[in-house]
């Protein structure tokens, strides 16, 4: 008699490939509505043009077909798929602000959010996704931030070496994010389990995301915890497993960390003395909790959702805030001529305070240089490159710039199909010439010492930052961009008034992931970024 199990299991697969086989046929028998726009051709139908737009050493690829097909492209997916590609300012402002009720994150990078983080800000839409915006948004005000200035100096004072980079974002978020300290910030390498899953988890997902978007979208869906634990310890999978061991640790870790806050089965005077716990009050997380408890019966969060609130904010804080520090540093190595202005900048300004004070929260974002040098690099270098939506139903996408579509004739809208998945390009908005002027591709801090263009400032981008894209936009923007932004200025400042940096001989690749970008030595893999540091 063959397992039940086994019986759901063999069923669930002879539906998935019967439907997949009529995906297919529909897409080669019958035109859709984006048959007219433009884009690279396809090489192979069982891959399409993915892995050639979406590796990560796709820099001149994104240029090339931004400049060749203008700002909306279709991109062939595997097995004859056809998406989107968008950085028209029109069509941005109505995917992500005006129609955006139109345009959802796809499911499967939702559930797969979930999988990892739990029902957090980024694992959760609709009404979900709204309550829980609505308690924490407040929390990252002036006001909050500028009463982590002293935490922020009191780790950056730690830092020594450019290699603990990610480890500092970390344990900045830990300490002013959740209330606990992760890392001390010594010589040794980090050794807390979170930081090691933290470090591996973006090239471990990069390796399953693209068979998610077809296989894993249907196990995800399925409401069955037990069920959907058992198809994954069970699939001849190791990069699967290796997420698996990731989640595990991210939710045990949150767990300890609200157990130490709630104060849930422990005594009020044993909680200080938890390995870690360094609560004063002051933390998001700390807020969040107090926040909850106040808010109304509907609005308050589930345990669930606050440990989802807790990882995502960790994880979000720490891999895209290094990755900008990391290549602003890069990027002062290579232009000693910004890295001198910039010091001169923060000298003066410290020379104006006593012996031992540091620059408070209104100084420093008052330094036009520093704001100037950051922005540039969140404009050039945003962490991610892109981010995903997909059409609920039919709809228009208008155009602010026509594009030419494949039979000659012009195109000022696209009727885009239902569930057509669409990549908005954070890096070609950012990029374009026609927008930010003919040096757009150049790293210029002194573009951001004037009033943006005209044409920037008309685009009426949705982006919740300086006109640009970098923080995305809309009801799911970066809900915690003035932070990083906090965090960038803190470090930035603290390091170029002390130590001096050059390149080294090695030769630096940056890596372009969906997630962040990351610096490796050529002919390595392996994340760093070798430069030579001088006491100054």
């Amino acid at each position: 008699m063959v397992a039940p199990i086994t019986l759901v299991i063999s069923l669930s697969v002879l539906l998935y490939i019967a439907r997949g086989c009529w995906i297919i046929l529909k897409r080669v028998l019958f035109k859709t509505t984006l048959h007219n726009v433009p884009g690279p051709p396809s090489k192979s139908f069982i891959q399409g043009v993915l892995p050639e737009v979406f590796n990560e050493r796709a820099w001149d690829i994104h240029q090339e077909i931004s400049e060749t097909y203008g700002g909306v492209i279709k991109l062939k997916a595997p097995l004859g798929e056809e998406q989107l590609y968008v950085f028209d300012p029109k069509a941005m402002h109505h995917i992500l602000l005006q129609d955006a009720h139109m345009f959802i994150e796809p499911p499967f990078l939702i559930e797969g959010i979930k999988l990892v983080f739990g029902p957090g800000l980024s694992g959760t839409d609709g009404e979900q996704h709204r309550r829980q915006r609505k308690l924490i948004n407040p929390l990252f005000s002036n006001a909050n931030l500028r009463e982590m200035v002293p935490t922020f100096y009191h780790v950056t004072h730690k830092i020594d070496m450019l290699s603990w980079a990610s480890r500092t974002a970390l344990e900045l978020i830990g300490q002013c994010g959740i209330g606990y300290s992760f890392d001390p910030l010594t010589e040794d390498e980090p050794n807390h389990r979170y930081i090691l899953a933290a470090k591996a988890l973006v090239p471990t997902a990069n390796k399953v995301l693209l068979p998610a978007q077809f296989f894993l979208a249907t196990i995800v869906k399925v409401d069955a915890p037990k069920l959907k634990r058992w198809l994954i310890d069970h699939l001849p999978w190791k990069a699967l497993k290796d997420l698996r061991n990731m989640v595990d640790t991210f939710h045990e870790t949150s767990v300890d960390i609200l157990r130490m806050h709630t104060g849930h089965g422990l005594e009020t005077s044993d909680r200080k003395t938890l390995d870690g716990f360094v609560g004063d009050g002051k933390d998001i997380l700390s807020h969040i909790l107090r926040t909850n408890e106040e808010a109304g019966k509907d609005e308050r969060l589930t345990e669930a959702e606050l440990l989802g609130v807790m990882s995502g904010l960790a994880f979000a804080a720490t891999d895209t805030t290094s990755s900008s520090i990391s290549r602003t540093l890069f990027l002062l190595a290579t232009h000693q001529d910004i890295q001198d202005k910039l010091r001169q900048e923060i000298a003066e300004c410290k020379g104006s305070l006593s012996d031992g004070e540091e620059l408070g929260y209104d100084e420093l974002l008052a330094l036009p240089y520093l704001d100037a040098v950051c922005r540039e690099t969140l404009r050039l270098y945003s962490p991610p490159s892109g981010v995903m939506r997909m059409s609920r139903e039919e709809t228009i996408l208008p155009l602010s710039t026509p594009i030419k579509g494949v039979d000659g004739s012009e195109l000022t809208e696209i009727v885009v199909p239902k569930n057509t998945n669409i990549y908005i390009s954070i890096l070609s908005y950012n990029r374009n010439p026609d927008l930010w002027g003919p040096d757009a591709h150049e790293y210029i801090p002194e573009r951001w010492l004037k009033p943006v263009p005209d044409k920037v400032a008309k685009a009426q981008a949705p982006g919740v930052y300086s006109h640009m894209m970098t923080f995305s936009g809309g009801g799911r923007g970066c809900i915690g961009f003035r932070f990083a932004i906090l965090e960038m200025k803190i470090i930035l400042s603290m390091l170029i008034e002390n130590f001096g940096f050059s390149l080294s001989k090695k030769e630096i690749e940056w890596r372009m992931t969906h997630v962040v970008a990351t610096a490796t030595v050529a002919g390595n893999d392996i994340p760093q970024l070798p430069l030579v540091v001088e006491r100054v």
